[in-house]
């Protein structure tokens, strides 16, 4: 190989070393020591070195790869949700009630908890009615409301046991059946009592 063709491997495959770690920045090659100057001849020292800084670049990057696609397994694994529940937008809701009546909200409130879950907040549920991904969301039973993560106060003695005053009470929601809105509307309230429990408002948890 003539000397010039030699300068010409050299300065090929010193750019290609570049090229790589330029390319990947978090990557880095292993650094070539050896300088290079105007004539000068490409050894079998100089040559083995930028092969084997390509070598550990490639080494390097595919370990890189890797680690991309095991997180990338793992961002996949925490979008998808249970088989017992279902996406809501970035919210994994239950398919079913936990229960369909007699529990209290702070109870429901509880049982979520100790399921490393939560009530559905008011814009949650509504988001969920509105998906048509919930068959027992439609009422098949009149006015089967749920408990959902909303809590006031009020000094309405219809939302109290008749003895207290202000006292706190919970959210609910569920679609009407025209009894007390329009039908097929969306009723809301925060008139029950936390400790209260009523046959016809159940729960479902979220996360």
């Amino acid at each position: 190989m003539s000397s010039n063709s030699k300068k010409f491997v050299a300065g090929l495959a010193a750019a290609f070393v570049l090229g790589v770690v330029s390319a990947a920045t978090p990557v880095l090659a292993a650094e070539i020591t050896e300088t290079f100057a105007t004539n000068d001849t490409l050894t079998a020292a100089k040559m083995n070195a930028i092969k084997n800084a390509a070598n550990d670049t490639n080494t390097r990057l595919g370990t890189a790869e890797g680690t991309i696609t095991t997180l990338g397994t793992r961002v996949t694994a925490l979008e998808n949700c249970p088989a017992n529940m279902t996406r809501v937008a970035s919210v994994c809701v239950d398919n079913t009630r936990v229960s369909n009546g007699n529990v209290a909200w702070q109870d429901a409130v509880g049982v979520c908890r100790t399921a490393g879950k939560r009530l559905l907040t008011p814009g949650e549920y509504v988001a969920a009615l509105n998906s048509g991904s919930f068959a027992d969301m439609v009422s098949a039973t009149p006015n089967q409301f749920e408990w959902v993560d909303a809590v006031s106060s009020t000094t309405s003695t219809g939302a109290t046991d008749g003895t207290s005053f202000g006292r706190l009470t919970a959210g609910y929601m569920g679609p009407d059946n025209g009894t007390i809105l329009l039908a097929g509307e969306i009723f809301f309230a925060t008139n029950a009592a936390y400790d209260a429990v009523f046959s016809f408002i159940g729960y479902r948890c979220a996360r």
